[in-house]
Formats: C-alpha cells, sequence, structure tokens
C-alpha cells in the first residue's frame, strides 16, 4: 500500500512484515526486552497496511497469510525472511518453525 499523507491517511495502519506473535513463537521470547523492542521497531520490519489486511495477517507468518496482491508476495517473504534472518540491532537469529 502507497500512503500519502492527507484527509484519508487513517485508514494506513503500520503493521510488522515478521508478525511479533510469529516471532515470538520462532526464538523472539529468548530476546531480551531491548532486544524485542529494537526487533519491533526495526524500519525493515514496519510496513504500511490496509487495516483489513493487517486483520487478516494477525500474527500470521508467509507460510499461513501472503498480501492478497500477487505480485506483492516474492518481495513480502522475500522481507520477512530477511527480517527473522537478522535485525538491524544485531540480535541473535530467530530459530525457524518447527
Amino acid at each position: 500500500m502507497r500512503f500519502v499523507r492527507g484527509p484519508h491517511s487513517a485508514i494506513v495502519q503500520i503493521d510488522h512484515a515478521g508478525a511479533l506473535g510469529a516471532n515470538w513463537r520462532t526464538g523472539a521470547a529468548e530476546l531480551s526486552q531491548q532486544q524485542r523492542e529494537a526487533l519491533g521497531n526495526d524500519p525493515l520490519n514496519l510496513i504500511a497496511a490496509s487495516g483489513p489486511a493487517n486483520g487478516a495477517k494477525s500474527d500470521s507468518d508467509a507460510a499461513t497469510w501472503l498480501p492478497p496482491r500477487k505480485g506483492s508476495h516474492c518481495s513480502y517473504v522475500a522481507r520477512q525472511i530477511a527480517v527473522k534472518a537478522s535485525t538491524t540491532c544485531g540480535s541473535p537469529r530467530l530459530k525457524r518453525p518447527p
């Protein structure tokens, strides 16, 4: 979703490419409070999303939810992998799901 500030900007929500709940289940629970805050606020992990898309995704990862636009699937998955592979705060790598 492209963001343009204006009278309808309230319809845009900021979401996490790597859902915090999914990250928690795959290793973020082992991070320190400071590392979890850095992961949640990492610009690589923040995306503009529509409210319905954000709600539909909830705390799912790319294995269970993809954006409605098929043309966005590859870049969305790549971004989620990048978030999980390494955070900009230098926190440990998150585990792969079982």
